[in-house]
């Protein structure tokens, strides 16, 4: 059981979640319910106040989030954290795992092939969305953690992005 507190103030209940290697699981809950906290937890930007996060049997409840990264953890977080200085393309070079190939990127979402020398910060919001993603498969992760993956995006955006997680 993982359990979170945030200002020595528990955080909805404990949480006992298995995520099977090629499957996706969803963690629902009304707004204020601590989804976003428990992703916060998981991938280490918050400390748990108890339980074990493992992959591959390694424990990181006590790692650093590069720690957890580097383990095979990616972490989307809400809100289409991009760079917004950056390029399409400079973002997605900035997650590059050795052996990883750009491409796979604009394989994954072609419409940021045309949008690669754009400053992420002119990106549309489904675009951006598609963006963060892409840059979270380029490091190669075990277990994906995605916050709002849909919030305020067109479903045929949602469409495109569940097809591609």
């Amino acid at each position: 059981m993982l359990s979170i507190d945030r200002a020595e103030l528990p955080v909805g209940p404990s949480v006992d979640l298995i995520a099977e290697s090629g499957a996706i699981s969803v963690v629902l809950g009304a707004n204020g319910a601590g989804k976003t906290t428990l992703l916060e937890g998981l991938s280490g930007v918050i400390p748990v106040a108890g339980g074990t996060i493992a992959i591959d049997g390694r424990a990181l409840q006590k790692a650093r989030p590069g720690a957890r990264s580097r383990e095979g953890l990616a972490h989307v977080e809400q809100g289409r954290t991009v760079f917004r200085q950056l390029t399409t393309e400079e973002n997605l070079r900035v997650s590059l795992h050795p052996g990883a190939d750009i491409g796979e990127a604009y394989a994954l979402f072609p419409e940021l092939v045309q949008r690669r020398t754009v400053k992420a910060s002119l990106l549309s919001g489904g675009e951006q969305q598609m963006l963060v993603i892409a840059r979270a498969l380029l490091t190669r992760p075990k277990v994906l953690l995605i916050d709002e993956m849909s919030a305020g995006l067109a479903p045929v955006i949602v469409t495109r992005l569940m097809t591609a997680v």
